[in-house]
């Protein structure tokens, strides 16, 4: 995965989880609350998916997954749930 397996790591890839979870968008007090974190972290994190391309600005306030975002959420969750079913084999 490269470049976007080292953006998409802890705090950021719970996130872009959260941006991802809602489709209408989310502000980044409501993920800093969500996750509770500073806002200041939560905007950093934001900052980094927008750079990386894995979340977009509504407007001034709000931010939604891309379609990029929404993938790899589900990509993750998929591997997460092949190597548990692995270890129980």
């Amino acid at each position: 995965m490269g470049r976007a397996a080292t953006a998409l790591q802890g705090q950021t890839g719970l996130v872009l989880a959260v941006i991802a979870n809602e489709p209408n968008g989310i502000t980044a007090s409501d993920v800093a609350r969500y996750l509770e974190i500073s806002y200041a972290r939560a905007c950093v994190r934001i900052d980094e998916l927008v750079e990386e391309g894995f979340a977009e600005a509504c407007d001034q306030h709000t931010y939604m997954a891309t379609a990029a975002g929404r993938l790899h959420v589900v990509e993750e969750d998929l591997d997460i749930r092949l190597e548990e079913m692995h270890e129980d084999l």
